[in-house]
């Protein structure tokens, strides 16, 4: 592995106000369908730990300018034939602007991550990178040095190419990618970071499987004091980074997504992939029961199959024009599925195919959390501390009713309720600062009428 340093400096960065400033695409970057008689150059990047930002929305410089984006991770850039040279990553962190003329100058903070690599461009042909991963330093404690290195991820690229790049694909020879010259991973070295991550993830997380970039999947073993006493590391054919893993729902039960759309599954001590919904954007995967699984994208659309199952059952009634952060919640009989804001919430019964949408009371901002009791929902405001000036409203639908009564949380500022008993009526939460200081104390607070009145 070989040391390298964050550059930093500061320039000044003009913006034409009539002429805006370009927004970069979300899920992959800018491609046309033809590039005529240039080459592709593609790859990915994988910041490790306190580095995780270089994998988005930073600038590509070849030949010391900035010829491209690293969105979601992906680097794909088309360029006329030729040599050249990969020099690095480039930040740009907006500070302070003044207006002068039509035009705004604004003072630039700017962070270059040093890349020596160089690489040929041939027409109509794809060039990989690979993986570049960007990893900590152990014995920096000014966290200012980092150690650089690459991977062969051209399986990914292919996938990634053809799965969000169809047409421009039939154009390009996909399966003749060539892997660029590098300072390339041994095996040692990817195992030694894989299991720093799967450590690090372990770290307080109650399931027993952990999955991270640069390819790393591992179980833990636990003590009966829940201790983690040894961390097993499992092959897994992709370093792709990840885009989502499975809440700790289903016992002995895993899932992650991967950002070029590979999906596996970790059911009876097996590795499995499974072919993801066509078309999907971006998305969160659930697990629940014995062989369900759930895939909900960021504009609301739920996907649905199980391990054994390759087709998917979808549901677009509940979608969003915004983009959302999707919940999914186990409940009696089935899930319930919901999204904070614009807020959507969705009741799926097992047995049934019928995806069900819950209407919210209209008042609802922010649904912050859901909650089945035997007595019926409970739906709550999302925590706004800080901002509230009284106590935040929550919302109870009684079992076999489509009403919603609303009730109160007992001051400004307090978490979510914690529900003691399964009907319902036991409730406690702890509201913040209620002395008026800023000592950090909280006051606690227990309903025994479902949060009708409060002691």
């Amino acid at each position: 592995m070989s040391g390298r340093y964050l550059d930093s400096f500061v320039v000044l960065f003009v913006c034409i106000l009539f002429a805006g400033c370009a927004s970069i695409a979300v899920y992959k970057p800018s491609l046309p369908d033809d590039i005529g008689d240039k080459g592709l150059v593609v790859g990915q990047v994988a910041g490790i730990k306190d580095l995780w930002g270089w994998s988005y929305n930073k600038k590509v410089l070849i030949n010391n300018r900035k010829a491209g984006d690293v969105v979601n991770g992906f680097i794909a850039i088309p360029l006329p034939p030729g040599e050249y040279s990969l020099d690095g990553l480039y930040d740009e962190n907006f500070r302070d602007s003044s207006s002068y003329g039509g035009m705004t100058i604004t003072r630039i903070s700017t962070d270059v991550v040093r890349l020596k690599r160089t690489f040929t461009v041939r027409p109509k042909e794809v060039t990989n990178l690979g993986l570049i991963i960007l990893y900590p330093d152990p014995s920096d404690w000014e966290k200012r040095r980092f150690l650089r290195l690459f991977a062969d991820n051209t399986e990914d690229m292919k996938r990634f190419l053809k799965l969000y790049y169809p047409t421009l694909s039939a154009r390009l020879d996909i399966d003749g990618v060539t892997l660029a010259p590098g300072d390339f991973a041994s095996a040692e070295q990817l195992r030694v970071i894989r299991k720093d991550l799967a450590m690090s993830e372990i770290d307080g997380s109650v399931s027993p499987f952990v999955a991270g970039s640069v390819g790393t999947l591992a179980e833990a073993e636990r003590n009966d004091a829940g201790k983690v006493t040894r961390v097993k590391l499992i092959e897994i054919p992709t370093l792709s980074n990840i885009q989502s893993v499975s809440p700790p729902y289903g016992k002995g039960r895993f899932a992650f997504l991967t950002t070029n759309h590979r999906l596996f599954l970790v059911q009876n001590g097996k590795v499995i992939e499974k072919r993801p919904p066509e078309g999907l954007r971006e998305g969160k995967v659930f697990l629940f029961g014995r062989s369900d699984v759930v895939i909900i994208d960021d504009r609301f659309e739920i996907y649905m199959s199980t391990v054994k199952s390759d087709r998917w059952r979808m549901y677009i009634g509940s979608m969003t024009k915004e983009r959302v952060d999707a919940h999914l919640i186990p409940a009696r009989g089935g899930f319930y599925a919901y999204a904070e804001a614009p807020p959507r919430l969705v009741q799926r019964r097992s047995g049934t195919p019928e995806f069900i949408p819950i209407a919210l009371p209209g008042e609802m901002k922010r649904l912050g959390t859901v909650t089945e009791s035997s007595d019926g929902l409970y739906a709550e405001e999302a925590i706004t501390v800080g901002t509230e000036t009284g106590p935040r409203p929550f919302y109870f639908r009684p079992a076999g009713k489509t009403e919603w009564e609303t009730r109160r949380m007992p001051s400004s500022n307090c978490d979510y309720i914690k529900y003691i008993d399964r009907k319902g009526d036991l409730l406690s939460t702890e509201c913040g600062n209620q002395t008026g200081g800023s000592d950090g104390k909280t006051d606690q607070y227990a309903s025994g009428d479902g949060g009708r009145t409060w002691e």
